[in-house]
């Protein structure tokens, strides 16, 4: 658990279907997971900055939860249109558009914090 870094594309189009991210991770870099086949996801509670295209084009469906120690979210870091929940907390830049559309980051910015859910395809409402 001493890899604090994923560097840019480290990990881009590797066919990963399950990932694990130790507890040490900070950074993910731009498409470093991006085009692999990821269907759940788990991020630590260490993870700060997520960039840009970081898991595009993986197949990643359900719940997804950010921790509270995130503040970046890079563009089109998430474009799964099958991710169907969304737990955020305050104060995450969230750059531009995320899974699919920039319909997420419209409702963030106006609600902030909580639960989100997919009401259909790019809507997104707070619980």
């Amino acid at each position: 658990d001493s890899v604090r870094i994923i560097d840019k594309s480290a990990f881009s189009r590797n066919r990963i279907s399950k990932l694990n991210l130790g507890n040490s991770v900070e950074i993910i870099g731009s498409i470093a997971f991006e085009g692999n086949r990821i269907t759940s996801l788990h991020l630590n509670d260490s993870l700060q900055w997520i960039g840009g295209g970081a898991f595009a084009g993986n197949n990643i469906r359900g719940e997804l939860i950010f921790p509270d120690s995130l503040e970046y979210i890079g563009k089109d870091a998430f474009t799964s249109e099958k991710i169907s929940k969304v737990v955020i907390s305050d104060g995450v830049f969230i750059e531009g558009s995320l899974f699919g559309s920039d319909e997420f980051k419209k409702a963030y910015d106006e609600y902030g914090a909580g639960t989100y859910l997919r009401i259909e395809e790019g809507k997104w409402v707070k619980e």
